[in-house]
């Protein structure tokens, strides 16, 4: 019984390998993508963060029609959470003045949930399968598409793919 708990708790372990994984690569790739306003031919990150302000002065964001929305409600509650004393008027200006230091922290927030989501999907997987090998299998799946790493970099709808497609699978 005592080895029998111990490889699962190495298993387990071995579950934070695709998730420090994405982490490091995500930040290491968003620091050599340069500053969000240079993109070009994307989503335009600016507006997605002109309505996480609209929802941060309780006002209706100006995109509705696509599935930014859970995109403005978390990032709003970042940037809150970064200020939590600070009025909306103030943070609004704060927001406005260095935009790319927000727009990081959103990205980074995003980052961090999908990594743990990531552990979660591989834990589900675990347990389910009970095969290490398949849980890394399913851990795995954020990495087959440079076009969902890219795009899990902007603050966009995108960013979400992540961790919505792997909470359907543990589903």
């Amino acid at each position: 019984m005592y080895r029998s708990s111990l490889n699962r708790n190495i298993e387990v372990l071995m579950l934070l390998i695709m998730p420090l994984c994405l982490i490091v690569t995500m930040f290491v790739l968003r620091d050599h993508q340069g500053n969000y306003w240079e993109w070009k031919l994307l989503d335009p990150t600016y507006f997605y963060l002109f309505d996480i302000l609209n929802i941060l002065n309780l006002q209706m964001p100006e995109h509705l029609a696509h599935p930014g929305t859970p995109l403005y409600v978390i990032g709003a509650g970042v940037v809150k959470l970064m200020h939590p004393f600070t009025n909306s008027l103030d943070l609004t200006r704060m927001v406005l003045e260095s935009p790319e230091h927000y727009l990081k922290a959103v990205s980074s927030a995003f980052i961090l949930i999908n990594a743990f989501v990531l552990f979660l999907a591989g834990y589900v997987a675990l347990q389910v399968f009970s095969s290490p090998l398949a849980a890394l299998t399913v851990q795995i799946s954020p990495f087959l598409s440079k076009l969902i790493i890219k795009r899990a970099l902007l603050v966009g709808p995108e960013i979400l793919l992540i961790s919505s497609t792997l909470l359907m699978m543990m589903v």
